[in-house]
């Protein structure tokens, strides 16, 4: 996905394939072009922490509200939580995309 910078996403909220809120995002994961972003790590509502990435490159931010992704809320946090480095860690990144993989989009 295409962006102008990290301070473009910080901050916007994200919601899920059913377009219920799942939370905002905190970190932006991206290529080795600073322009494209790989991995969001979304911050995830609730009492505690939770944070987890998602793909960049299915995600939908069209409709001006905030970013939507093709997931549902169950599929997300069945996900791998990223490490302190976001989805930056290799060890944390290969997890994250083979769970990813075998998650059907939609």
């Amino acid at each position: 996905m295409k962006i102008q910078g990290e301070s473009q996403v910080l901050g916007m909220p994200v919601a899920d394939v059913d377009d219920r809120r799942l939370g905002h995002i905190v970190a932006v994961d991206c290529t080795p072009d600073p322009y494209n972003a790989a991995w969001f790590v979304v911050r995830l509502h609730g009492w505690r922490l939770r944070l987890r990435a998602v793909p960049a490159h299915d995600a939908d931010w069209s409709t001006g509200a905030g970013l939507r992704v093709p997931y549902r809320r169950a599929q997300i946090l069945a996900s791998p939580t990223p490490s302190k480095d976001g989805a930056q860690d290799l060890a944390c990144r290969r997890a994250i995309e083979a769970f990813y993989a075998a998650v059907p989009v939609g």
